[in-house]
């Protein structure tokens, strides 16, 4: 099983190490295969680094703790980039997704945001919730 977790989820994997995000996180290269895209990365990094989570989440700038959970990120991901432009929502950046998704052959794109979660499909891809996609694992691990 192929998955893309959009930045939202990783942000809050990042934020809330005992968060639903996180345990998504922790089962990849374990129980999926984690696909990501530069332009995720290069998103998360951007909200890692905004002024309010820095205050809220003083840890993620402890001792580089957000370049290292990015080069983790990276480390177990299939990197693919997107040659795709999609117009599936109103949000550019959403359709980067998307498209990473797609063409990583992402099995399941795990996001919060309410654009994506509309569609729940896109060409072979599932568009799910954390909550959601922890049911799938649950699922799958009984079999």
């Amino acid at each position: 099983m192929r998955v893309l977790l959009d930045t939202n989820v990783l942000v809050s994997t990042a934020i809330k190490p005992a968060g639903k995000p996180a345990q998504i996180f922790q089962q990849a290269d374990i129980r999926y295969a984690l696909v990501c895209t530069e332009h995720v990365l290069d998103e998360l990094a951007d909200v890692l680094g905004r002024p309010h989570l820095q205050k809220n989440y003083s840890d993620l700038v402890a001792a580089g703790r957000r370049e290292q959970f990015i080069a983790v990120v990276r480390s177990l991901a299939d990197m693919v980039e997107p040659q795709t432009t999609l117009a599936a929502v109103s949000d550019p950046d959403d359709n980067h997704i998307l498209a990473g998704a797609v063409e990583g052959r992402a099995d399941f794109l795990v996001t919060g945001d309410p654009h994506l979660l509309k569609l729940r499909a896109y060409d072979r891809c599932k568009i799910v919730s954390p909550d959601q996609f922890l049911s799938v694992l649950r699922e799958n691990q009984s079999d």
